[in-house]
Parts: C-alpha cells; structure tokens; sequence
C-alpha cells in the first residue's frame, strides 16, 4: 500500500465521550477532515460507494436511511496523481491514543459487492 495517499471513514470517540463520524483524506502531505458529525449512542453503520470516477462516504444510524458525509474523486489517489499505486485496498481495524485503553470496535458485518 502506498501510505502517502488515501481516504478514511471512521468513527471515533470524543473527549466528552461521544462519538462522531469521520471523513478524511490525505493525500501526499495534506491532511484534511472534510466532514466530522456527532452521533446519537447506539450502532453506525459505514458504507463506502464507488465509479470509476467518485468514491461516496455515508453513514447510518438506524440500519438504513444512509446519509452522505462526502463525495471525493478518484483521481486524487491514482498511480497518475500519487505515485505508487497498488490497487483499492479496504481495512477494518481499532486504534487506541494511548498505550493502555478499552477501546474497542465490534465488527458485525462485512459486505462487499463487485459491480
């Protein structure tokens, strides 16, 4: 993977112990959060849809009204713009700011459909 160029859809825990949804990019040395939105408690789900040309970035709170956090080309991250390229890679992981931490991320589901 070519580390210098991506996007990233996340959900993350606030200081005051919300959690807010997340759409960022990097691309190169630019790092920008296009859109952060504050979340009721309960379950989210993420889903990434995608052309040749747009990647779009939504979220659920209540398993099926998907509301759009951004729409981001697909230029921004391809072997012409960033260099490096080795195809589309998806990745469900946890991260913690700290060494020690309860953190934690409950993975219900993965669906992937080709098109």
């Amino acid at each position: 993977m070519f580390e210098s160029s991506h996007y990233d859809l996340l959900v993350k825990q606030l200081a005051d112990g919300k959690q807010a949804v997340v759409l960022r990019y990097q691309l190169n040395e630019l790092t920008h959060t296009e859109k952060e939105v504050i979340l009721p408690q309960g379950k989210v789900q993420l889903r990434v849809k995608g052309s040749n040309e747009i990647y779009s970035f939504e979220y659920a709170t209540n398993g099926k009204d998907f509301k759009e956090l951004g729409r981001m080309n697909t230029r921004y991250i391809s072997t012409e713009t960033a260099g490096g390229f080795t195809g589309i890679m998806l990745g469900l992981y946890a991260v913690s700011g700290s060494q020690t931490s309860k953190a934690y991320a409950d993975f219900e589901y993965f669906d992937y459909e080709g098109k």
